[in-house]
Formats: C-alpha cells, structure tokens, sequence
C-alpha cells in the first residue's frame, strides 16, 4: 500500500464514523421506522417483534415475579370466571359481571375448567402472557401509522404502574383497551384476510370489557373525518358491541348516588394517579396537597396536546383523546366517591390504560418540533429508570396458598371452599350439584 492509499484510509469517511456507530445502532433500535419505511406495503419484522416482545415479558415477569413461580388465582379469576364456567358452563358467556360482559375471558375460562384442575392457575396465567405478548407484536404492524413501535412495546413493561393488572385473567381487558386503540388509528383494510382479522378482533374485544363503549365516540369521529367505507363498519362494529354493553351497564348503575366530583377532586385524582406515578412511582406519599400536582399535570395534557398537534403525524392525537376518554369514564363511575381513584391503593387498574397511553403520547413526541423532544424524552427516562429501579410493588403480591393441594376437593362428592388471593374474603366455592 502506498502512502496515497495510506492517508486515504485514514481519512475514510466509514472509518471517521466509527466512534459515532454505537449512536447509530441504538438509534436504528430504539427510534426506528414503521416496517417499510411507513408503505403500506412493508413487511412484518417477526424476528424483530419477537425479541421486542420477549424482553417486555421478562420487564413483566420482574414485576410480578410471584406469579411466575407459583400461578395463583387472583380475586375475580377463581371466584367469578373458573366458578361460573364450572357452574354454568356455556351459560357463563351471557352472565355480565361489573356490568359488563368478558367474552375472550369466558373463553378462557370453559376451556380451563376442563384442564386438570391442579393446573387451572397456569392455564390462565398462560393465557394473559399471550395476551401481553400479542399486544406488544402488534405494535409493529406495518397498518400502524406511528413511529419507534420498540420505543412503544417497551412502555409495556416499563410504565409505572402497581401491577394490578399484570399476567392476571381477570384484568386483560385493560391490555384489551390499548388493542382497542391500536385499531382505532390503524390503516383500514385491503384484504379479505385483514378485513376477516379486523371484524374477528373487534367482536371480542368489543364484548370484552367496556372499553367499546368508551371508546366508540372517537371510531364515529375517525369514519366520519376520514369518510373510508371500512372505517364506517368500524365504528358500526364497536358501535354494536358497545350497546350490546350498555345494556348491562346501564342496569348496573341505574341506582348511582348523586356526585360529589369537584375540580380540586379532579386534580388531586390527576396529580396523584397520573403525572406522580411517571415522575415519583405509583405509590409516593405525597408531602404537597394532590391537586398542586395536578395542575402539573393538566400542564403535562397541555403539551402532550400541543406536541401532538404540530407533529407531522397527528393520528397519535388519538392516544392522548384515548387516555382522556377513560379518565373521564372512570371519574363519572366514581364520581359519588371520587376519593376512591385518589387512595393510592384501590382503583389502579382503571389506570393502567391511561398511563401507557400518555408514555406512547410522549413516544410520538420525540417526532415533533424540538422543543417537546427533550421534555417528552426526559419524562420517559425518569419513568423508566424509576420502574426498573423498583419493579414490585408487594400490595398486589401473590400468596402460595398451595392450589394444587387444597382443590383436590373439586371434582369430588364433596362440597369445600378453596380460598384464593386476596388471602381473607376471596374463595373458590365447589357444590357438587352444581356441575
């Protein structure tokens, strides 16, 4: 090689960029590109959704590491869905509980009450880590008009929330809700094949939770905006599972107590259950007054709003409306006791959804002007390394209470109470004459 040759590999672009490459590479990971660059034509990363989804679960599985060694049932799970389906069986399909029906856990359930029984716990823990892993692989659909789809799957495991609703049964229909969402801003169909998964999908997940109902006024707003057919049966699809819900709902609260929901309530519950858990955890002790955060948090709604709004992309806008529809939701079902969503330790699930949809708000943040990317970039660190650096939270942990011995009664001449978690007022009740 001659010295020409020589300060020409020295000076060699590739070679200079080197030190930059790592930047480069974590970039291409954690802020990439919807499959295909965004055409509607790209493929599907498998091994990429895969991997994604795999990591979440593990983030999943060191919140609720309880439920992994020893499959539990939890509340509702043994006293509500495995007792029904081994009562009624398919009867159990057209019983609503909170007011509302749970078409994809009833199926779940009839299929675990023939599972050998010692295993019943593992069959529906087996079934909310499919869900959890569904949901993540969905996120990088190339029908899905968003960007850093691994940035997204990973506020999965990473949101902080109490884990309430973590890899129990009874409690996927908050996953349901995101799946819901999902939907709602995805590309309308071009095939019979997508056509026949989307109308599959929406059935169940509609008829799973009431999460249709809350959401059916933004599907209407989406078909009617954007006037494609197939967004039209959309929103006639949730529009039907939504009154099909209502149904129920309507007789399950005919007989609510007059409000006492205030604006100071409203900020108390928006401080505490909203902006604290994203920058402190979800079970802080607050020295301030709760509604001092929450205007902080109204502050926070302001920018992700405005962010949203001048990005080139605004379907994520329907995120931030999505979040909004079920805080809402969740302040008119409680509003005769509004102080039930501010204690700390009741009502977390209802939160779950909101918090995972403000984190994907401040994902589709980093694609607008630069003065939101290093807030919306700085909330999401501070929140993530606050879950890594506390994953459990012991007030939703799983006591073995050793199923697969004290169950060997079910099935048999006998009747028996079984408990289950909560230790204290939740049972399995098996009466023979029943089955």
């Amino acid at each position: 090689m001659n010295i020409a040759q020589g300060e020409q590999a020295v000076h060699d672009p590739a070679t200079a960029a080197s030190p930059a490459r790592p930047q480069a590479s974590l970039r291409s990971i954690f802020l990439d590109e919807p499959p295909g660059g965004g055409a509607r034509d790209g493929q599907f990363p498998i091994r990429k959704a895969a991997g994604i989804a795999a990591l979440v679960l593990l983030l999943t599985f060191a919140r609720r590491p309880d439920l992994v060694f020893v499959p539990q049932f939890w509340a509702d799970d043994g006293t509500a869905f495995y007792q029904q389906a081994m009562d009624k069986g398919f009867g159990s399909f057209f019983v609503a509980h909170g007011g509302y029906y749970h078409t994809v856990i009833r199926i779940a359930a009839l299929i675990g009450a023939v599972v050998p029984v010692r295993f019943a716990p593992h069959w529906y823990f087996a079934v909310s880590v499919a869900v959890l892993l569904f949901v993540s692989c969905v996120l990088f659909s190339p029908r899905l008009p968003i960007k850093y789809p691994t940035l997204m799957a990973l506020c999965l495991g990473l949101v902080p929330h109490g884990g309430e609703v973590y890899l129990v049964l009874c409690n996927i229909h908050f996953y349901f809700a995101l799946l819901l969402v999902l939907i709602l801003i995805s590309d309308p169909p071009e095939s019979k094949r997508q056509y026949a998964f989307d109308t599959a999908l929406l059935v169940l997940l509609g008829l799973t939770g009431p999460f249709s109902l809350i959401f059916f006024p933004l599907f209407a707003w989406r078909a009617v905006r954007e006037k494609a057919p197939a967004l039209k049966v959309r929103a006639l699809l949730i529009g039907v599972t939504a009154a099909i819900q209502l149904t129920q709902v309507l007789g399950a609260r005919a007989a609510a107590d007059a409000s006492r929901l205030n604006p100071e309530n409203v900020l108390e519950i928006l401080g505490r259950r909203l902006l604290a858990p994203l920058v402190m955890g979800p079970f802080v002790e607050l020295s301030a007054p709760g509604f001092t955060l929450g205007i902080f948090a109204v502050v926070l709604l302001a920018f992700l709003a405005l962010a949203l709004w001048v990005s080139p992309n605004r379907k994520p806008l329907y995120f931030f409306a999505a979040a909004l529809s079920v805080i809402a939701s969740a302040l008119f079902v409680s509003r005769a006791i509004p102080e039930s969503l501010y204690n700390l330790f009741s009502q977390d699930r209802f939160f779950f959804p909101p918090l995972v949809l403000t984190m994907w708000c401040l994902v589709q943040a980093l694609d607008s002007k630069k003065w939101a990317v290093w807030p919306s970039a700085v909330l999401l660190l501070v929140a993530g390394a606050r879950t890594v650096g506390q994953p459990q939270y012991h007030i939703f942990a799983m006591q073995n209470l050793r199923w697969a011995e004290s169950s060997r009664c079910i099935g048999g001449p006998t009747p028996c109470t079984v408990p289950i978690n909560p230790l204290g007022r939740w049972f399995v009740v098996y009466e023979p004459e029943k089955r």
